[in-house]
């Protein structure tokens, strides 16, 4: 992919800040000077939306997450039941129950609706996936009363633990993880 124009994001971005409230891309495209190069606007559309700094409505139209009322973070601890999102702006961790019902996996960017702050931090439910992560880290085997886990380097798990037996690791080797729903990849390290 090529590399984004930053001079035209800002001008973007900008115009969206200005606004504070959804464009049509006939807008967007008259704010970022591009109405006779729709392909141009719709590679920084999509540049935009994988960083997280930009977000689309229902009906199509542009705008910023924070205008959106929503937060743009990394999805940095999964479990069956729950994640933690990080957001983009370094802000304290989101705790939401509905990842696993929108197939997002460690490493992937949402944008997440604030709901409740209770004692133990800010709480929401992610929206949409915005950009799909890597799924691939790093980490070392370890063992407990359940078998063979990983821990992840990268990030934070309640457990990963090592399915099949054709896997030939043992603890405290080093290991290359790749997540997929409903399986997983664990690579010896040399």
């Amino acid at each position: 992919s090529r590399p984004m124009n930053q001079r035209l994001a800002q001008k973007f971005l900008r115009a969206l800040a200005q606004t504070a409230r959804p464009i049509t891309r006939a807008e967007a495209l008259a704010a970022t000077g591009l109405t006779d190069q729709p392909a141009a606007f719709d590679r920084l559309a999509a540049q935009l939306i994988a960083r997280g700094e930009l977000t689309q409505t229902a009906a199509g139209h542009y705008v910023r997450p924070t205008d959106a009322g929503l937060i743009a973070g990394e999805i940095v601890r999964l479990s069956r039941r729950f994640c933690f999102v990080r957001p983009l702006d370094g802000s304290e961790d989101y705790y939401t129950e509905n990842a696993v019902d929108l197939g997002a996996l460690p490493g992937d960017l949402v944008l997440v609706k604030p709901l409740r702050r209770d004692p133990r931090g800010p709480a929401g439910a992610i929206i949409r996936i915005a950009a799909p992560g890597s799924h691939c880290t790093t980490g070392r085997v370890d063992s407990d009363a359940e078998g063979l886990r990983v821990l992840c380097d990268r990030w934070t798990f309640a457990a990963l633990p090592l399915r099949g037996g054709a896997i030939a690791v043992s603890p405290g080797q080093k290991v290359r993880v790749e997540l997929a729903w409903h399986q997983q990849s664990v690579v010896a390290i040399p």
